[in-house]
């Protein structure tokens, strides 16, 4: 049975809405919706609930593409999206026998099932849904919670939530990601024609260090009241993870000399979501303790298209059988497959006994998970509901292909 089967579902949105629409899309995501997004005027809007609240009062003048075809998705409170909820209520009544099973292959090898969160009240859906750590904490939607740049303290009090509610699990957090589609109505980007290619990650980080240094001294206070791994996003080059890891090592020295209490302990990897981290995967293993592949922007950048604009023209590819599935929805094991099956082999060269993950949207495809199994990834992190479903496809993962 194919359990991960996706829809689409049109998201409409005038200017001024992207923050809201931007949080709105991880949620459609998450009830394996696949948002397609759309600029409409406001007089298309007047009179129609939108995501969680009515929004007015905004002025945008570009034209938007309407497709009656899916006219009975385009809201969250939809009959369409009503129908796929109680799909998903049954399928996980269904799954509750795997939520505290073990996930372990036949020669004891333990593959590790966490779950993605986007702010303290997510560590709730992690363990419900029999989550084993937190393979990833989007940490920039803190900011794009605030008015403002969230100080020391207000951070230092979110990780120390999250570590404290996971009780000793593993929480691997990815230090903030914003620029590409996170914007900040307080941080002023610069013009881009290309912003996903741009000033985003780790470059925003490492430009900005007060920002940075901010954000690794409140993760560094709270690391005593947990198990925590940092991660750097939109790793390119060596030089840029020695110089991300060297401002966490100063502040690590500069909280101690003040008295400040931190775990000895904390892990530093990176995201391997760009093709040049994954060829140089052998490198950049003798510097980082664990790899996290970001399938969401390595398939981006692999095929040059953005997740956001892709089902423009997907649906023709796919009666043209150019593509047979949405490459942000499954692996593509011809070239992104072998991406993350380069990043594991030379990662593995290097240092046998490296960490190695997924924490993009396929950690919840069967597929995918399968795929991830069979080049030895170490741990799956994905949406907290579809942990079941990825321990599930684990398990008949390693029955069909014992992992020796």
């Amino acid at each position: 049975k194919d359990i991960s089967i996706k829809k689409t579902v049109n998201v409409y949105y005038v200017l001024g809405m992207e923050r809201m629409v931007k949080k709105a899309m991880v949620n459609f995501r998450e009830l394996g919706l696949e948002p397609i997004l759309y600029r409409a005027p406001v007089s298309f809007l007047a009179g129609r609930r939108l995501y969680k609240s009515g929004y007015s009062g905004a002025n945008a003048n570009k034209q938007f593409e309407y497709d009656h075809e899916y006219d009975s998705a385009l809201y969250l409170n939809s009959k369409f999206v009503s129908r796929k909820l109680e799909a998903y209520k049954a399928e996980k009544e269904a799954l509750k026998v795997l939520l505290n099973a073990k996930s372990i292959t036949l020669d004891g090898h333990e593959v590790e099932l966490a779950g993605n969160i986007g702010s303290p009240k997510d560590v709730e859906g992690v363990l419900n849904n029999g989550g084993e750590g937190v393979g990833l904490f989007r940490t920039e939607f803190l900011y794009m919670d605030s008015q403002d740049f969230p100080t020391e303290e207000e951070q230092y009090v979110a990780y120390k939530a999250v570590l404290e509610g996971m009780n000793g699990k593993k929480v691997v957090v990815r230090t903030m990601d914003i620029g590409g589609d996170k914007t900040l109505p307080y941080f002023t980007f610069p013009e881009e024609m290309n912003p996903f290619l741009g000033y985003r990650g780790i470059r925003v980080c490492l430009d900005r260090k007060d920002m940075f240094r901010t954000q690794l001294r409140a993760l560094i206070r709270a690391s005593k009241y947990g198990k925590l791994c940092i991660m750097f996003p939109m790793i390119a080059t060596l030089d840029e993870f020695r110089d991300a890891k060297a401002v966490f090592n100063e502040e690590k020295a500069n909280l101690i000399a003040e008295g400040v209490e931190v775990a000895d302990n904390i892990e530093v990897g990176m995201m391997v979501e760009i093709p040049a981290a994954a060829v140089n995967a052998s490198n950049f293993a003798k510097e980082a303790d664990f790899f996290s592949i970001g399938t969401n922007d390595l398939t981006q950048m692999t095929f040059g298209f953005s997740r956001d604009d892709a089902g423009k023209f997907l649906g023709a590819y796919y009666d043209k059988k150019i593509y047979e599935n949405d490459p942000f929805a499954k692996v593509d094991q011809v070239g992104v497959g072998k991406l993350i099956e380069m990043a594991a082999r030379l990662g593995r060269e290097t240092r046998p006994d490296i960490k190695l993950g997924i924490c993009g949207e396929h950690g919840g495809d069967p597929s995918s998970v399968e795929f991830c199994h069979g080049v030895g990834l170490t741990y799956v992190s994905c949406s907290p509901f579809r942990v079941p479903i990825a321990r599930l496809a684990a398990a008949q993962a390693q029955i069909k292909n014992p992992r020796a």
